[in-house]
């Protein structure tokens, strides 16, 4: 994971985090959010799938496990606006306003979604090589058989593909 700050002043620590996450740059960021600023789960969530990362559900600061990622929202007493931050498997907290290991004051963090990969992605991705051979395939060089079985092939990784979301 790179490290994406957000600009000074601004709510675009939800972007900056999913960029950091994704190792795009804050533009691409926001592009797959769909909008500039402030960022609720559901779009950060969305953003990410389309990345094939996987934003878990909301899981108590107690249930915390050690060596995992988390993005996590940082909460201030009395304040209505939160701010996102990532927690790294190393247990050091990057903030993209305040870089690593920053003083909230009196901030705390109030809850984390674990991040993971899709499991989906590995079949994705095969299905795609898949498909991009038999594109290169000459239909030429195949007997009637060996071709209908390609065909019959490419249906079925068609379908996978589709089911995997891709």
């Amino acid at each position: 994971m790179h490290t994406v700050y957000q600009p000074y002043g601004s709510t675009l620590c939800g972007p900056a985090c999913v960029a950091s996450i994704l190792e795009i740059t804050l533009d691409e960021a926001c592009g797959l959010i769909g909008k500039r600023g402030l960022t609720r789960t559901k779009l950060i969530r969305a953003a990410l799938a389309k990345r094939d990362v996987v934003l878990g559900p909301r899981v108590p600061p107690k249930d915390q496990v050690p060596s995992r990622t988390y993005l996590a929202r940082v909460k201030w007493k009395g304040e209505k606006h939160t701010h996102w931050v990532i927690i790294r498997p190393d247990g050091r907290v990057f903030d993209p306003a305040f870089g690593f290991d920053p003083d909230w004051g009196a901030g705390y963090i109030s809850s984390l979604y674990e991040i993971t990969e899709s499991p989906l992605k590995p079949i994705r991705e095969l299905a795609l090589q898949a498909t991009r051979l038999m594109d290169t395939i000459d239909r030429e060089e195949l007997d009637g058989d060996k071709y209908q079985n390609l065909k019959d092939a490419a249906k079925r990784v068609h379908r996978i593909r589709q089911m995997a979301g891709g």
